[in-house]
């Protein structure tokens, strides 16, 4: 699948936490894709969702590893480029995560991912997380497949 083949369609896109990890901390041949993905939704306009806990995830990472600069690479991607929209985490949105992921096997921060994807009106959820599946909803679009 090439990137512009499913982008073409899209109207709103989710990435998964590990997708913006892959991207930046340069896990190959992830990024590169990933940086394909993101441009060409740039260019054609194509909103960008993550919730509030997937940056939280990206920067817990950074945290753990005691790493500033990354850090301060993932604040200036998801804040100061305006490529993303963050979308807050309600206590509704919480429960409806918790009923998806009990009921298909997604873990609760990836149920959050799914039901924030559905509330920000996303089409396309990218991810390289294979408990993802495409439904009448929503679009998965696992990086691997995408050339």
């Amino acid at each position: 699948m090439s990137t512009d083949a499913w982008l073409h369609h899209a109207e709103r896109v989710y990435p998964d936490s590990n997708i913006l990890i892959y991207y930046v901390e340069g896990e190959n041949p992830f990024q590169d894709r990933i940086g394909s993905v993101l441009r060409e939704a740039v260019a054609r306009s194509i909103p960008i969702f993550i919730n509030e806990i997937g940056v939280c995830e990206c920067l817990y990472g950074a945290y753990r590893l005691g790493r500033h600069e990354l850090e301060a690479q993932y604040l200036e991607l998801l804040f100061d480029t305006d490529i993303f929209t963050i979308a807050p985490v309600s206590f509704d949105l919480l429960i409806a995560s918790a009923r998806l992921g009990a009921g298909t096997g997604l873990t609760l921060l990836d149920a959050t991912h799914y039901v924030s994807a559905l509330e920000a009106g996303c089409d396309h959820l990218v991810t390289n997380d294979r408990k993802f599946r495409s439904d009448a909803d929503l679009n998965v679009v696992q990086i691997g497949a995408i050339r």
